[in-house]
């Protein structure tokens, strides 16, 4: 495997794997297959191993949010309504493209989160993984039929939430991005993931290779920015509230 110097050129780096990932140097929010700026405070990201600031962004804030939450009600509909077959074909193309970015995801994620190259390139293959497992999981997530002691057929559905809110740290960004992503999109949810606003690069990157297998647009949102802020306004929205008042009664999960 080849060598990479995470000291050299930290800023230029981060920006040639941002055009080649993202398409631009620029950076903000992936909402519904776009790259949005925020219009929030500034947010530095600094490179660990230099101390550096090697970019700086704006945080997404309650509108964007909002946008981001209206695309996934969008898209979880169209998800929900494909076959669970086709959603697993989809979710294995995921892990094929991840693996073909491999390289370019682990170093963006080496040089935002500090970490050795080689753990950034075995977190990225275990992403890549993920998908794999889950994808074989879409069809098989199924109720049951209760017998009962009637002529009634009285049987059991698994159905999604619908639209969820996830928020991951900074010290595992793309593993647990996507620790979390494929478990939610298998079972039929859409999201608003909201990383860690000092390592969001990675995520953002994986979100967009996500759409480029064939998911749809709008499936996975990566909301940037500050958790006061941005965070809060999606725990808040009535989107993912739905899925906190099923969490409180149970009564009301089928």
């Amino acid at each position: 495997m080849m060598s990479f110097n995470v000291e050299k050129n930290g800023e230029q780096q981060v920006e040639a794997l941002l055009h080649e990932l993202l398409g631009t140097s620029k950076f903000g929010s992936w909402v519904d297959g776009e790259l949005i700026t925020g219009h929030g405070d500034s947010i530095d990201l600094t490179n660990p191993a230099t101390g550096q600031v090697f970019l700086t962004y704006r945080d997404a804030g309650k509108d964007i949010v909002a946008n981001a939450a209206d695309a996934a009600i969008k898209a979880q509909k169209a998800w929900w309504s494909m076959t669970a077959s086709a959603r697993g074909q989809l979710m294995w193309k995921c892990s094929m493209k991840i693996r073909e970015a491999a390289e370019s995801l682990a170093r963006l994620e080496c040089i935002s989160a500090g970490k050795p190259i080689r753990d950034c390139r075995v977190e990225v293959a275990k992403v890549a993984e993920m998908f794999e497992y889950y994808a074989g999981w879409c069809d098989k997530i199924m109720g049951q039929v209760i017998p009962v002691p009637t002529t009634h057929l009285n049987y059991t559905r698994h159905e999604p939430y619908g639209v969820v809110t996830q928020i991951t740290p900074w010290n595992a960004p793309i593993f647990t991005g996507g620790w979390q992503i494929a478990p939610a999109i298998c079972a039929g949810n859409a999201i608003l993931l909201k990383p860690s606003e000092l390592t969001p690069l990675s995520t953002t990157a994986l979100v967009k290779i996500l759409e480029q297998a064939g998911i749809p647009r709008g499936l996975v949102n990566v909301i940037n920015g500050l958790g006061h802020t941005t965070a809060s306004a999606a725990i808040a929205h009535p989107a993912t509230n739905l899925y906190h008042v099923k969490v409180g009664r149970p009564n009301c999960i089928s």
